[in-house]
């Protein structure tokens, strides 16, 4: 069985609700009603300071709004993805890798960790798209 947390896995992602777009830096983000799935190639792990936190890769497959862009899935339960070959996550897909944003206060948001809040984890660049969802391997 291959699980998540695999380099070179393909992941499916999704969406489980109303897509969190931004189209560009002079526009405001706004809900896209959306749940069609995408799939991403796992590039690599996401750490911060030694703590494993999710994966990132290029999308291989979905809608336009996902070409050249890379996926990052974050935590959102107990699951072990280097155990476990489905789950679900966050998800940012972005011009670049979401990082952890320093500035972030878990008492501001319901004692929720960075990778478990959308403003915990930041990634630059336009478009980005962002919501939960399920993710499973696909191969």
């Amino acid at each position: 069985m291959i699980v998540l947390a695999t380099i070179d896995a393909l992941i499916e992602v999704t969406p489980w609700d109303d897509l969190q777009y931004w189209p560009d830096a002079d526009s405001d983000w706004y809900f896209v009603d959306d749940r069609t799935p995408f799939q991403f190639r796992v590039a690599g792990e996401l750490i911060d300071d030694g703590f494993f936190f999710g994966l990132h890769g290029p999308v291989q497959f979905g809608p336009d709004r996902y070409v050249n862009q890379i996926c990052s899935i974050t935590l959102r339960d107990t699951a072990d993805w280097h155990a476990e070959s489905k789950c679900s996550a966050n998800f940012k897909v972005a011009p670049t890798i979401a990082k952890r944003v320093p500035e972030y206060d878990p008492s501001m948001h319901g004692d929720l960790p960075f990778y478990g809040h959308p403003e915990g984890i930041s990634a630059a660049g336009f478009p980005r798209t962002s919501r939960l969802g399920g993710v499973s391997v696909v191969s």
